[in-house]
């Protein structure tokens, strides 16, 4: 309960500036454009301290990027009048309870890149829907447009929102992630297990802040210890029991936004949260793939970084 009461405490003096621009906004589940202007102006120049905790990490050597700059480059809407939040639910295959899901936001070739992802679905003859968003926030009619300021909490944003709509069996790709083999196999782990999950090669030590782990509740020798899951693709089974708590406890996470903010802040999150109820049979890095050209049989999905920077 200590390490819970320090995050709170701190999310107390750090929290506060959000407020006023959510206040603003008259309807959270229908908002309009000039209120996404007035979203992404704070976004971007707004007083945001609590960002400085994208920069540290318990331990040092791991390469943490510029997360303090992304969450400020973070793009809701376009630069042009036409790029406007969208979402689309593409039924590619009639299987109409599981689900591939996306968002991307415009920054750089993220848009493009959904486009990319669908075709791929296409071509691998996907047996069920494929839902996306560009921009915009998920899960509007649940409430969570008030999460839009801490960072990657989009994603379980957009799982909650495809559980709204009926799915229950739902993979996350990021728009980079192509499928290079059928994925009737992940579902069926899906509904084994109730989550999919990848590694991330690294642990959490060199990437986690010491608020997020006071969070959690975990030491620095825990999360010397634990392996990061990859938070490109992430299958979670909402009838199953493991699947929902994973997500329940994720929402929660970003609803109290300190433990979202680490570098890596929704992988970190979600790496804890998998190790605290046993969740560890994680598929083999080596059927992931950073060359298309490999394309070697045991390769399940491509890494295609290219297509959104």
């Amino acid at each position: 309960m200590i390490g819970i009461l320090a995050a709170l405490l701190a999310a107390s003096s750090l929290f506060g500036a959000e407020k006023e621009i959510y206040q603003s906004i008259p309807d959270h589940k229908r908002p309009r454009m000039c209120d996404w202007v007035r979203l992404q102006e704070f976004l971007k120049k707004g007083e945001r301290p609590e960002l400085k905790l994208l920069e540290s990490a318990i331990d040092p050597g791991g390469t943490l990027y510029d997360y303090r700059c992304r969450a400020r480059r973070f793009r809701l809407i376009g630069r042009h009048f036409w790029e406007r939040p969208r979402s689309k639910i593409v039924p590619i295959g009639n299987k109409s309870d599981i689900c591939v899901i996306t968002y991307a936001s415009f920054n750089q070739h993220y848009p493009e890149a959904v486009g990319f992802l669908q075709k791929q679905l296409e071509e691998m003859k996907f047996n069920g829907h494929f839902f996306y968003r560009i921009g915009g926030w998920p899960d509007l009619e649940g409430g969570s447009l008030a999460l839009a300021h801490v960072p990657y909490a989009f994603k379980p944003c957009l799982f909650r929102e495809a559980a709204g709509l009926g799915y229950r069996k739902i993979l996350w790709l990021d728009a980079s992630i192509r499928p290079m083999q059928p994925l009737s196999d992940v579902f069926r782990k899906l509904e084994e297990t109730g989550y999919f999950f990848y590694p991330s090669g690294t642990n959490l030590a060199r990437y986690c802040s010491r608020e997020a782990a006071d969070y959690f509740e975990a030491s620095a020798e825990e999360l010397r210890g634990m392996a990061s899951v990859s938070a490109g693709i992430i299958g979670l089974n909402l009838d199953h029991p493991n699947g929902k708590k994973v997500l329940d406890l994720w929402m929660e996470a970003a609803r109290n936004e300190v433990g979202f903010l680490s570098p890596r802040p929704e992988q970190n999150a979600i790496s804890i949260i998998a190790y605290r109820l046993g969740l560890l049979e994680w598929e083999p890095f080596e059927t992931l793939s950073f060359q298309k050209e490999s394309n070697s049989e045991k390769t399940r999905f491509f890494i295609d970084y290219r297509s959104v920077q």
